[in-house]
């Protein structure tokens, strides 16, 4: 097992030596300053549509699912039992002490509340609270270029296999709507002693169904 996670980890150097971007920001060492944070203040259609899509991505355009797993925003349910009526409807972004406080409804009164504090590029001191207690999850984000980013890392094991999760999202706002570019990387090893690597990058978009709170957000 430590020479598969050995080559594992060769592996991971070797693809961290890529130069990738996402959204306009590369997915490594990815830049952070609070005064380049968007306002993404508004509420957005939870089902949107795939603008573009590269490789192997499975997700399906919706908001609440996306920034529940893989971003793993604090506290964004996807229980049956909240949403056994319906899929959320809507998603409310608001900033608020530092973080945003992320609101996702149905139409059937099912409510739910996330939050992201503004990391500024620094990792998540308390990263694994459920749902994630399987996982050895790390999470970061930060604000460059009128965007906001969000990186998770996850290794799960099992047996003799090992699956790495990495991903990166990042959002920005125009007028019309939220946009959100997403970055995956899944790299898979069983008995073989290499790594089985998927990647995709796609973007998505998600009506605004509130005007944006600022002019900042209608200026770009």
């Amino acid at each position: 097992m430590m020479i598969r996670l050995a080559a594992l980890s060769l592996a991971g150097l070797m693809l961290g030596a890529c130069t990738t971007t996402v959204g306009g920001l590369p997915v490594r060492n990815t830049p952070s300053d609070l005064a380049q944070c968007p306002d993404l203040s508004g509420v957005y259609q939870s089902q949107g549509e795939i603008l573009s899509r590269r490789g192997k991505s499975t997700a399906e355009p919706d908001l609440n699912a996306l920034l529940a797993r893989p971003l793993a925003v604090r506290d964004l349910s996807q229980s049956p039992d909240l949403w056994r009526d319906g899929a959320p409807t809507k998603v409310a972004m608001s900033l608020k002490d530092s973080a945003w406080r992320i609101e996702t409804a149905d139409d059937q009164g099912g409510a739910a509340e996330g939050r992201l504090p503004l990391l500024n590029g620094a990792p998540d001191p308390q990263p694994n609270e459920p749902p994630y207690t399987a996982d050895l999850l790390s999470r970061a984000n930060g604000c460059a270029r009128d965007r906001l980013w969000i990186t998770t890392h996850s290794v799960h094991t099992q047996y003799e296999s090992y699956t790495a999760n990495h991903h990166v999202g990042v959002l920005s706002a125009t007028p019309e709507a939220l946009i959100l570019d997403l970055w995956s990387e899944r790299r898979q090893m069983g008995l073989l002693p290499w790594a089985f690597v998927d990647r995709s990058l796609t973007r998505y978009r998600f009506a605004r169904i509130t005007t944006p709170a600022s002019p900042a957000a209608v200026q770009r």
